[in-house]
């Protein structure tokens, strides 16, 4: 039996809380602990933790001054003790079942990463969405490829349960500071796993509050997330072309992936900001980086250095 550690990061979060705590200390499973990192909230928050510190001894919390989200999830792994952690957002809630689930499929044997799937749910607690992928084993070295080629998200730090030395030994950190930290980091993950295991079952529930679309909806976010991006990119091409151990094919995907998210980040800036954007992206030779492997990639490719623009409003 496998210890796990649920790292939650907690910032004004108390109309959500409790329904998220209860999922993690009602677990039908006897050997994990919850972290729960205080981001500096001002709200009620605390008070709900206090009170389920003093009736689950499977609760750690620790404060902290803001320092963003992942700055709360680094904090948590450094204070993790568990062989594999996961990553749940405060607002959110999992399966009573996620780690009675998780460790039977661990049974034979340990993983860098295991993958799982997840349901979207609204204001009253109904699945609007969900992902569905297809179990498999890799134990090859080609997880990011081979995820890929799902076409499914893949992105979001808290579909996964990590391996806590590999996470540990490769010195994985979200950047602090930045919007959509997960672009930043999981594609690494993905790339320098040796072994992941992917499982069908749904053990994650997303919840989008219906408010949701005005909160994201709002420009300054939309270009600070584009900047952020550009940051987030710069990172990952870096850490790729210091890696001497992945394989060309490989490499390539990876870099095209990460063109492909700075690219699209652009369809959602206006005029100025746009055109600022995109001067970004061309002193970054991004487009070079997007793969031309099929005759219909490589007219995208040689429509998307003639215009972004245009290439952006038909793809």
């Amino acid at each position: 039996m496998y210890k796990f550690s649920i790292i939650v990061p907690i910032y004004n979060v108390e109309k959500y809380l409790n329904r998220c705590l209860d999922s993690l200390v009602n677990q039908n499973y006897d050997n994990y602990e919850i972290i729960l990192v205080n981001d500096g909230s001002t709200d009620n928050s605390q008070s709900i933790i206090d009170e389920y510190q003093k009736k689950y001894n499977v609760i750690k919390c620790y404060k902290k001054n803001n320092g963003g989200l992942s700055d709360a999830r680094n904090f948590g792994v450094l204070k993790a003790s568990g062989k594999y952690l996961i990553f749940v957002d405060s607002d959110d809630y999992v399966s009573v079942d996620m780690l009675n689930i998780l460790d039977s499929h661990l049974l034979n044997g340990d993983y860098d990463l295991v993958k799982f799937n997840y349901a979207e749910v609204n204001d009253e607690g109904l699945v609007t969405d969900k992902s569905i992928n297809m179990g498999f084993n890799d134990n090859g070295g080609n997880v990011f490829l081979k995820l890929c080629e799902q076409k499914i998200p893949f992105e979001m730090a808290w579909l996964y349960a990590y391996n806590r030395d590999f996470f540990i030994n490769n010195n994985f950190k979200y950047m602090k500071g930045k919007i959509h930290e997960d672009f930043g980091l999981t594609p690494l993950i993905l790339l320098k796993a040796q072994s992941c295991l992917v499982i069908s079952n749904i053990l994650y529930y997303y919840y989008v509050s219906s408010n949701s679309i005005t909160r994201n909806n709002l420009y300054e976010k939309k270009v600070k997330m584009a900047n952020d991006y550009l940051d987030h990119f710069d990172y990952l091409l870096a850490s790729v072309n210091n890696l001497n151990n992945v394989d060309l094919v490989v490499q390539n995907y990876f870099k095209s992936y990460i063109a492909n998210g700075v690219l699209m980040k652009a369809k959602s800036l206006k005029k100025n900001d746009f055109n600022n954007y995109v001067k970004e992206i061309k002193k970054r030779n991004v487009s070079q980086l997007v793969i031309d492997n099929t005759f219909f990639r490589r007219l995208k490719k040689i429509l998307l250095g003639f215009s972004i623009r245009l290439y952006l409003m038909l793809f």
